[in-house]
């Protein structure tokens, strides 16, 4: 079953990569796009998963190429969104916030 809902990549933190790292090597395996290494820690949120609770934190990443072949470009469709879209589209309350504090964080 295909989900229709918006996303934001996550994953694992790998052993030699910083949380950071790990996230921009998910936005690349899942939505194709390579990132600029500056970022903005948005913040955290915790869900029920089948392996337990986990808790994530959610980053800022300036897209500096969009790639058309990506490892999950079969699974997975790439759409883009206003900040404004974003916030009205993700199904988590806690990540609809971040996304709209996103301009004023990014600004700092």
């Amino acid at each position: 079953m295909k989900r229709k809902k918006w996303i934001l990549p996550k994953g694992y933190i790998e052993f030699n990569l910083s949380p950071f790292e790990s996230a921009k090597k998910e936005a690349y395996e899942e939505a194709g796009v390579i990132g600029a290494n500056e970022t903005v820690e948005l913040g955290s949120f915790r869900i029920k998963s089948s392996i337990g609770v986990c808790d994530l934190l959610v980053y800022s990443m300036e897209v500096i190429e969009v790639l058309e072949d990506y490892p999950d470009k079969d699974q997975r469709k790439r759409k883009w969104f206003s900040i404004k879209e974003a916030a009205e589209n993700i199904t988590i309350p806690e990540v609809s916030g971040m996304i709209l504090s996103l301009n004023d964080k990014i600004r700092k």
